[in-house]
């Protein structure tokens, strides 16, 4: 009984970091697209559109 506990406890561990990895290649995903959508923007419009010369886009 405490075998298949073990196990148990195994399997969700595993579970478990399958979810994280696939939740950080999501993020992942997510932030390059944003990154590439800011690269292929004209800066400078964005930076009109938020009103701030200050703010620096790189």
């Amino acid at each position: 009984m405490v075998v298949k506990k073990e196990e148990k406890g195994d399997d969700d561990d595993n579970k478990i970091k399958r979810e994280l990895k696939n939740a950080i290649e999501k993020i992942h995903k997510i932030l390059k697209n944003m990154e590439d959508g800011i690269d292929s923007t004209n800066k400078d419009n964005i930076r009109d559109k938020i009103e701030d010369s200050t703010y620096d886009l790189y």
